[in-house]
This record gives C-alpha cells, sequence and structure tokens, in this order.
C-alpha cells in the first residue's frame, strides 16, 4: 500500500510482483510522469494520482479498480494509459457507495484504455479531447462533452455515452471505428458523426443503437 508518494522535481515509478498495488496518493507537481504497474498477478486500486500536464501510465497483471468507489477523479494528467489484463472499473473495492457503476474516473486530454479480457468501466470527468482508444470485452466510456473515438475494439458491447456534447470521428476517416462482438450503443446530445467527407461514425458490429437528444443528427 502506497499511502502517500510525492516528488517536487521528476517521475514516480512504483512496481508489486505478486500482489495488489494500492495508490491511495501519488503525486509528481514539478513535470514528471507516474508509472505503476504490477506483476506476475495483483490488481492495481487507484486513489489519488496525478502528474498535471504529464503521462499516467498504469499497467496491471489483474484489473485496475477505484480505490473508493467514488465519483472522484482517479487519475489526473495530459496523458492516461491504462492497461489491465483482467479489466478497469466495473467491481467494488469495498469504498464508498456513491458510484454504483465502480468506474474508474479519470482527467485527462488523452487517453488510451485497455482492458484486456475483462469489462471496462470508466468516466472521463475532464476535456477528453484527444482520441479515444478503448479495447475489452464489455466497454463502457462516458464523460459530459464530446468524445472524439479513435478506436474502439469489443469481443462483446461497447456503449459510448456524451451527456451533453456529441460523439466525433478523430480521423473523419473512412476506417473503423467501433467495433463490438455483439452490439454497439451510442448516447450523445448534440450529434453522432457528421455530415463532412468520412466524418461519420463508422461501426461494425451485428447490432447498433445510436440516440441524438437535441440538435444535429445521427451519422
Amino acid at each position: 500500500i502506497v499511502t502517500s508518494a510525492q516528488t517536487i522535481s521528476g517521475p514516480i515509478s512504483i512496481n508489486a510482483d505478486s500482489g495488489n498495488l494500492t495508490a491511495t496518493s501519488v503525486t509528481t507537481s514539478g513535470g514528471g510522469n507516474v508509472a505503476l504497474k504490477t506483476t506476475t498477478s495483483g490488481d492495481i486500486l487507484l486513489g489519488d494520482v496525478q502528474a498535471t500536464g504529464q503521462t499516467i501510465s498504469v499497467n496491471a497483471a489483474g484489473s485496475i479498480q477505484d480505490l473508493q468507489d467514488d465519483k472522484v477523479a482517479d487519475v489526473t494528467a495530459n496523458t492516461i494509459n491504462l492497461t489491465a489484463a483482467s479489466g478497469i472499473g466495473g467491481s467494488s473495492s469495498g469504498g464508498s457507495t456513491t458510484d454504483t457503476v465502480q468506474a474508474v474516473e479519470i482527467n485527462s486530454a488523452n487517453q488510451s484504455l485497455d482492458g484486456g479480457t475483462g469489462t471496462v468501466v470508466v468516466t472521463q470527468l475532464g476535456a477528453g479531447s484527444g482520441a479515444l482508444s478503448l479495447s475489452g470485452a464489455n466497454v463502457s466510456y462516458s464523460q459530459s462533452g464530446n468524445i472524439a473515438v479513435g478506436s474502439i475494439t469489443a469481443t462483446g458491447t461497447a456503449t459510448l455515452t456524451s451527456t451533453s456534447g456529441a460523439i466525433t470521428d478523430f480521423g473523419n476517416d473512412s476506417t473503423v471505428d467501433i467495433t463490438a462482438g455483439t452490439s454497439i450503443t451510442l448516447n450523445a446530445v448534440t450529434g453522432i458523426g457528421g455530415t463532412a467527407a468520412n466524418a461519420s461514425i463508422d461501426t461494425n458490429a451485428p447490432t447498433v443503437n445510436a440516440t441524438n437528444a437535441t440538435s444535429a443528427g445521427v451519422y
């Protein structure tokens, strides 16, 4: 258990072998990156991990979970890379019950989320303006602003929810943006895809459900 780790200048790298890693408070305030890792086995439980303007990389041999089960950012950085063998979020860590879906909350501009063979449940509390890279078994991602889709792959279901913005194709290209083995569900308020060349959301799944609440359309 890492109760508190902080640097004024420089990176932080913490590795646990054959056991869980609990990161209660980890902060770099002088421009350093943060790397958290479990090898052989072990989950990573995220409390408050910050590297403002920098990169946080979390790599778990097991799963990555929210230590507190709350709705406060667990990870804050310019770029966040979460990689887990057996899922990100979706399981209770025994903390509060304010977050009933047990999402991992992130605050970033750029994000890459790989849940391996497990479920992914992530809520973006920041701008999330970079291309979203997301993969896992059943994946669920939500944020208040626009979601820029890069590459999303799910062996089961893929669900994207923008509570006040749009879902867009980051690259405006003709390659498949979202692939799911069972179904794709898209929920937005100000549009899904667009009318410009290659601006539509390209999908590959047996079933696609798209709902846009107010302005713009679904493409």
